[in-house]
């Protein structure tokens, strides 16, 4: 299950980083505003059916 989180984040980290660089100007600020999303997805992550595609689950 890790791995595959793991896996997902790399594959989607780019999405992340987007959505960090909308709602934050600095680079700490989007740096813990990355953390921030990846602990609330790994959260999450069990509820995920995989009906959707991940990048729209994210």
């Amino acid at each position: 299950m890790k791995e595959d989180f793991i896996h997902i984040v790399q594959q989607h980290q780019g999405i992340i980083h987007k959505v960090c660089r909308i709602y934050r100007d600095s680079t700490e600020e989007r740096e813990d505003l990355f953390q921030e999303i990846v602990y609330q997805l790994w959260k999450s992550w069990p509820s995920f059916r995989g009906e959707a595609k991940v990048s729209r689950w994210m």
